[in-house]
Order: structure tokens, then sequence, then C-alpha cells
């Protein structure tokens, strides 16, 4: 071990909580999630820029066996 190990686990520690935990943990936002099923495939560009998009809850299947949402 480091001869300094009293003057290093402190700094650690220090670093950790002012630098780490912020980076891992941020704050919460509120989103709103929005989605488009698509009936088919393949949809040209022109027709899939145009689409409403319906509000999205959280939970909700993305889109039927086999479909794209």
């Amino acid at each position: 071990m480091h001869g300094r190990s009293s003057l290093i686990l402190p700094r650690l520690v220090r670093f950790l909580r002012h630098r780490g935990d912020p980076a891992v943990h941020g704050a919460e936002v509120a989103v709103q999630i929005e989605a488009w099923e698509v009936p088919g495939e393949p949809v040209p560009l022109s027709e899939a820029v145009v689409q409403q998009f319906e509000e999205f809850a959280i939970g909700v299947p993305w889109a039927k066996s086999w479909g794209t949402t």
C-alpha cells in the first residue's frame, strides 16, 4: 500500500463525493415522450416526416410483434 494512504483516502472520498456522485446521479427532469406507430413498411420519407406523434406513456409496449414505433 502507498505510504501516504492516510492522505490519499480522504482525497479520494472528497473527489468521488464532489465529482463522481453528480456525474452518476444527475438532476432529474420531466420529459414527454411521443411516438408514431408505423402502419406498414417501408414508409417513404415524405410520409414519415409529416406524421403526427401521439403521447407515449412509460410502460406501454413499443409496437406489435415485428412492428415499428
